[in-house]
């Protein structure tokens, strides 16, 4: 009686036929769709981090306080923010689908970045 064993590929076999699948196969429009709105979406994530970066300076002079303490408060507060958008965009696109949660997120990003020019104080600012 012969015993017939089976034997798993090798890690590095496995990875060989996963990338050569990545790259004969064609990506079709709804996956090219769906990969541009991650990317806008991570855009605007990464945008918003250099803004703050760039436009410190400007913020610092413009409302007269160069303490390190507004500095970090008005930083720490965009990622006070996006924690619990993070935490709750999941279950919110979940039951109302991606699509809309995406375009209520832009539209949020927009309004909140009009607030963002008529704050009168790091404070408002960072509210």
């Amino acid at each position: 009686m012969t015993v017939h064993t089976f034997v798993a590929p090798t890690e590095a076999v496995g990875r060989r036929f996963i990338n050569h699948a990545l790259d004969e196969s064609v990506a079709t429009r709804r996956q090219k769709r769906v990969w541009a709105l991650a990317a806008g979406g991570i855009g605007l994530d990464g945008y918003d981090l250099f803004i703050m970066s760039a436009a410190y300076p400007l913020v610092q002079t413009y409302f007269g306080n160069d303490s390190s303490l507004m500095a970090g408060w008005l930083a720490g507060a965009a990622v006070l923010g996006a924690v619990p958008g993070a935490l709750i965009s999941g279950v919110l696109a979940d039951r109302f689908g991606r699509r809309t949660i995406l375009q209520l997120d832009v539209v949020l990003f927009v309004l909140t970045s009009l607030l963002c020019a008529i704050a009168w104080s790091p404070l408002s600012l960072s509210s």
